[in-house]
């Protein structure tokens, strides 16, 4: 797939001589050939570059820790897919009247354009996870893409290895504070590890939403299932205990 760089009108995608990863390949593009900067200078000609490729249009505040994190997430995808799109990033401070022609009223405010109109958008800083699953609504991914944290943390759960799911999940919880389902998903990590008291904790001090909904519901009933297991199984080695002792 060609890509004309909407600032000069030249191809973005160049390739290095001899065999070069065909467009759509993680690793056929470097940074510039697929993240723009959005200005008044070339607002028009990126969304007519919409016409040959699908464009990304992300809005954000430079101040902002969630608009930095959400960046760096489609900044990954850009490359990871290889010339399948373009990602224009504007800085709605620097550039209020460009992001109120768009329709921008908080940041981050991803948007995806084609052929010159609006198919999708979203606002607030998804995570990596649902950034991939909302593309992939409207674009193929690339073959090869590598796994989100999220599915590498339940890769590693699913093996067996405790430890790296837990390092995931803790990372994905400083990343993203508000989203709950990383501390349901460390306190199912911790029970698994018999690490009961710090898994409570961790559902205890949910909002109380989220502390009654279904995923939270689910990791309390098998601490409580564990519990009660644990006790019958003493009672039982103390009832055969006393027998010993009385014969």
């Amino acid at each position: 797939m060609t890509i004309i760089d909407p600032r000069t009108g030249n191809t973005l995608t160049s390739e290095p001589a001899g065999q070069a990863p065909a467009a759509g390949q993680p690793g056929s593009v470097a940074r510039e050939d697929v993240v723009i900067e959005l200005g008044a200078a070339n607002v028009q000609q990126v969304l007519e570059a919409s016409m040959q490729v699908p464009v990304l249009l992300a809005s954000f505040s430079p101040e902002s820790d969630a608009c930095r994190q959400l960046l760096a997430v489609l900044e990954k995808l850009a490359l990871e897919y290889g010339g399948g799109f373009l990602l224009a990033t504007l800085d709605g401070q620097a550039n209020p009247e460009i992001a109120a022609q768009l329709g921008v009223r908080s940041v981050p405010d991803v948007k995806l354009v084609s052929q010159g109109g609006l198919v999708d958008g979203f606002q607030g800083a998804l995570s990596e996870k649902e950034v991939r699953e909302w593309l992939g609504r409207y674009l193929k991914a690339p073959e090869g893409a590598s796994m989100s944290p999220e599915e590498q943390a339940e890769a590693a759960l699913e093996a067996g290895d405790t430890a790296t799911a837990r390092e995931l999940y803790q990372t994905l919880m400083a990343q993203y504070p508000e989203h709950y389902a990383y501390q349901v998903a460390l306190a199912r990590v911790l029970v698994s590890e018999g690490q009961i008291d710090e898994g409570r904790a961790l559902l205890d001090n949910l909002p109380p939403e989220e502390r009654d909904a279904a995923p939270a519901r689910g990791v309390r009933a098998s601490i409580e299932f564990g519990e009660r297991a644990w006790s019958a199984d003493a009672i039982s080695a103390l009832g055969e205990r006393d027998d010993s002792e009385a014969r």
